[in-house]
């Protein structure tokens, strides 16, 4: 078993794969399986993975006989994946050659989540909006901002400010994230039916169960482009959504109703990760959302489910 599987979900990424896997296989960092599942591309891009396949033997290609979708990909790269650690590197994106590493030298025991620091780079293509509403959204929810000068964020902490900012993905993409695969085995995969916050909505999942391992240092570039999937999803909400998103995630829950979720949250954070699973869903289908707290029945229900 290798220590790390560095897992890249491709579809019709050709553009910027060469880089991207360029950049996994000069990782300092040596024992490590570099998985390619291509999710039936029409471009060049399972030939230029097999190409890499052919040449190293670290290398592994799989081909989707049909479209899984974005998250179906990232699941079935989990399926196939054999490291200890896996690491997502998506097609558009690059990782600093120290990553594994770095990232590898910060775990801490029953930790099953370590977080680094990324850099966003705009392509050209990206629209001046877009590249303002991202800025403004990694300059005000990160870890650094979040958790300042600390190398380990407990489960109880980090929980505790989730139930201030649920909304607000202070952890980032995939790429700045090595999740330990018993975390798919004791908390599940990606959810399927999200179209946005997947990644947060999992990523929290597991913090809160386990904290995390955060390495304040920029070891992955997360490129944003005018076709990437970033792109298109924040394209959709730019002038309604996006803004609500960040307005409202920066707003923290009035202390009272904060207090209460919180009780609910560090007894069972599996079951009260449900409360803002809802709230995830009740955003990207377009709802308003309620800016103060739950009321004090709802506040009830939500320890007594969590209590149970």
């Amino acid at each position: 078993m290798p220590a790390v599987s560095i897992c890249v979900p491709t579809y019709n990424g050709a553009a910027y794969l060469r880089e991207c896997l360029d950049s996994a296989l000069s990782q300092t960092f040596e024992d490590f399986e570099l998985l390619i599942i291509d999710d039936a591309s029409s471009d060049d891009t399972v030939a230029i993975a097999a190409e890499y396949s052919r040449a190293d033997s670290r290398v592994r290609l799989c081909e989707n006989p049909t479209n899984l979708g974005l998250v179906g990909n990232w699941n079935r790269c989990i399926d196939l994946a054999r490291g200890e650690w896996l690491k997502f590197l998506f097609q558009d994106d690059r990782l600093d050659r120290h990553c594994l590493a770095r990232m590898l030298m910060a775990r801490v025991a029953g930790i099953l989540l370590v977080v680094c620091q990324r850099t966003v780079l705009f392509d050209p293509s990206a629209p001046a909006e877009l590249r303002h509403i991202y800025s403004r959204y990694v300059a005000k929810h990160n870890l650094s901002q979040r958790f300042p000068g600390s190398a380990v964020i407990s489960a109880q902490s980090f929980s505790e400010r989730m139930v201030d900012y649920p909304l607000a993905n202070c952890i980032g993409e995939p790429i700045a994230t090595m999740i330990h695969r018993d975390a798919f085995r004791l908390y599940g995969t990606f959810h399927p039916y999200l179209i946005q916050l997947v990644d947060w909505e999992y990523q929290a999942r597991v913090a809160v169960q386990t904290g995390l391992c955060y390495v304040d240092e920029p070891l992955a570039t997360f490129r944003v482009h005018g076709a990437s999937s970033t792109a298109v999803s924040m394209s959709s909400c730019m002038r309604s959504s996006t803004r609500r998103l960040i307005g409202q995630s920066a707003r923290p829950l009035h202390d009272a109703g904060r207090e209460s979720i919180f009780t609910a949250v560090s007894s069972t954070p599996s079951s009260a990760l449900n409360y803002w699973l809802s709230r995830i869903t009740r955003f990207q289908n377009g709802e308003k959302l309620p800016s103060g707290i739950p009321s004090s029945y709802g506040r009830r229900r939500l320890v007594e489910s969590n209590a149970g």
